[in-house]
This record gives structure tokens, C-alpha cells and sequence, in this order.
């Protein structure tokens, strides 16, 4: 009984961390992403403000253009998974604070 309660045990933890490594591959990928997103945008609208400094009205379309695209754009700063999981524990143990998996990165 207590070897197969230590089996268990360790199931849970394999899977626990192979659950961890994949918040943070997600948080990663995530915030990489939104970086290069929010870089391009701040590229074009820098160039745009320049191009509006040369000539106000051949650029004003352009600037309304990219408003239009940009402005329902979202970049995620941080990603807690956890609120994706229907239950908020696992087993019998109390769910980790919403930074854990982000304080192990």
C-alpha cells in the first residue's frame, strides 16, 4: 500500500512538472511574441509621426490606417494558466500561488 501511494506520488509529480514546463514554455512564447508585436508597432508608428511632421496631410491617412489596425491590438504581459483549469487543486495538496510557475522561469 505505501509503495504503490509513493508510485502515485511520483505520477502526480512527473505530470505536475511536465504541467509547470508548459505554462512557461506558454508564457514565454507568449510574451516573446507580443515584444516583437509591440516593436513593429512602435517602429511604424514612429515612422508614421515622422512622415507627420514632413507632411501633415499626405501622412494623416496613413496614421488614421494604422490607428484602425493597432488599436485592437493586445500584448499579454504575464499569462496565468491556472485560470484555465476547471478545478483549483491538484490531488489533495492546496493549487500554488498564481506566481509560481512564473517565479520558476
Amino acid at each position: 500500500e505505501a509503495r504503490q501511494e509513493l508510485a502515485d506520488l511520483q505520477s502526480a509529480l512527473t505530470e505536475h512538472a511536465q504541467d509547470a514546463k508548459a505554462a512557461q514554455d506558454d508564457y514565454k512564447n507568449r510574451t516573446a511574441f507580443s515584444h516583437e508585436e509591440y516593436l513593429e508597432h512602435s517602429e511604424e508608428f514612429f515612422s508614421l509621426l515622422d512622415a507627420l511632421s514632413k507632411d501633415a496631410e499626405a501622412a494623416a491617412p496613413q496614421l488614421e490606417a494604422f490607428i484602425d489596425r493597432v488599436a485592437s491590438f493586445q500584448f499579454e504581459l504575464a499569462t496565468d494558466y491556472q485560470q484555465d483549469k476547471s478545478a483549483p487543486y491538484w490531488g489533495k495538496s492546496a493549487q500554488p500561488g498564481p506566481t509560481y510557475f512564473m517565479s520558476h522561469l
